[in-house]
């Protein structure tokens, strides 16, 4: 019998934006695009409120190197933010020309929320770069693209400050014997030519899509690391410690919404969550890259 392994349902991934973001972020993207061969749609996302403190009395700017604090001027603090935009315009477009794949850029004020929501659909991935220090990890505005992002209908892409490994196998963080994330990784696994690692996260038995995929061609490593495994980051940080993966794909639940995070940073490599399942309504939590 001939098994295929199917390749991703995603379309889109749409790297989120800000006047804080790295300039490297546009680059990484366009990288993870065409590892996934998707389109990559650039999102530069300017909260309406940053705007408005130029018309507040008592806002006061911290200027560096004997600069004070000064007042906030609602003319400078526009340039500012015109500016910020266009330079992410530039980085943007100087990272995807190389894309052989549809690439686009807006601009977008108002609440970050409304704007992911309204644009992001099930095929889609929402990237999310870390912030090059705790201080930026701080803003409400990147908390409240974290949160944007977790809460929309679209997968979630959390992307390290420096990627610590570019090449080797893409690993599921599987919760259950039919956990979806192990077909998705699969996929992005056969698409780069990598082997595939599965962490079975559960009890009970083994097996299953494991060896239907072994059986299709690909090369399939399964590490079995119990059902504590889904709920406690060290376990799976530790059965990883010689894989060596380039990425990790886990399915969205409540976990991953803390347990993603906490892996991004002990791995330092991308971590994928997949879309909510049709008709989850849990609300999500602030999440801190």
């Amino acid at each position: 019998m001939t098994v295929t392994i199917h390749t991703h349902h995603f379309r889109r991934l749409i790297l989120g934006l800000s006047p804080g973001s790295r300039r490297d972020s546009a680059e990484t993207a366009a990288d993870l695009a065409r590892l996934l061969d998707v389109e990559l749609f650039g999102l530069f996302l300017e909260d309406a409120g940053l705007r408005e403190l130029g018309n507040i009395s008592v806002a006061r700017e911290f200027r560096p190197l004997g600069g004070g604090w000064r007042p906030i001027r609602a003319e400078q603090m526009a340039r500012d933010l015109d500016e910020a935009a266009r330079e992410a315009e530039r980085a943007f477009f100087a990272a995807a020309h190389r894309m052989a794949r549809r690439h686009q850029f807006e601009v977008r004020r108002g609440p970050i929320a409304d704007a992911i929501a309204s644009l992001s659909e099930t095929n889609d991935i929402v990237m999310i770069s870390e912030p090059g220090s705790a201080a930026e990890r701080a803003t409400a505005q990147f908390s409240a693209l974290v949160e944007a992002a977790f809460r929309s209908s679209a997968a979630v892409l959390l992307v390290p400050t420096e990627i610590a490994r570019r090449t080797g196998p893409v690993v599921a963080i599987a919760a259950k014997p039919d956990d979806p994330c192990i077909q998705t990784a699969a996929g992005i696994a056969a698409m780069a030519g990598e082997p595939l690692v599965v962490l079975q996260a559960y009890d009970g038995a083994t097996g299953g899509q494991v060896d239907v995929l072994a059986g299709a061609g690909l090369t399939v490593r399964a590490v079995q690391v119990g059902a504590a495994g889904i709920s406690d980051p060290v376990v799976c940080v530790e059965a990883l410690a010689l894989i060596g993966e380039r990425l990790m794909v886990m399915s969205h639940t409540h976990a991953a919404r803390t347990f993603a995070p906490a892996m991004l940073a002990a791995r330092r490599v991308p971590v994928l969550v997949l879309e909510p399942e049709r008709g989850e309504s849990e609300p999500a939590p602030v999440v801190s890259v």
